[in-house]
């Protein structure tokens, strides 16, 4: 969940072996490994929280590392539209436009 907005569905394995919404990826990169074999590159936010942006669109767009990739008009989705939670495959659903 992100601002109180489900953005991402799946079975456990998935979610952690194959995040699809941007948050998610973030979320699972900041979980401290002690071993530093087992660390993997950790993903930054674009934006920090006190700056993330509201209003319309989607309200991840602040932090968002995909925020700009534009659509096949050129457009900024995120900016415009606010995705809604839709399937993936393999029994997985997110709320991007970008996943």
């Amino acid at each position: 969940m992100y601002r109180g907005r489900v953005v991402e569905i799946a079975d456990c394995d998935r979610l952690y072996d194959e995040p699809q919404h941007p948050y998610t990826r973030l979320l699972l990169a900041s979980v401290p490994v002690s071993d530093p074999a087992l660390r993997k590159e950790r993903t930054r936010s674009v934006m920090p929280v006190d700056q993330a942006t509201g209003g319309g669109g989607c309200a991840f767009r602040g932090r968002c590392p995909l925020y700009a990739a534009l659509d096949a008009d050129g457009r900024v989705r995120c900016e415009t539209e606010e995705p809604e939670l839709r399937p993936l495959g393999g029994g997985s659903s997110a709320a991007c436009h970008q996943a």
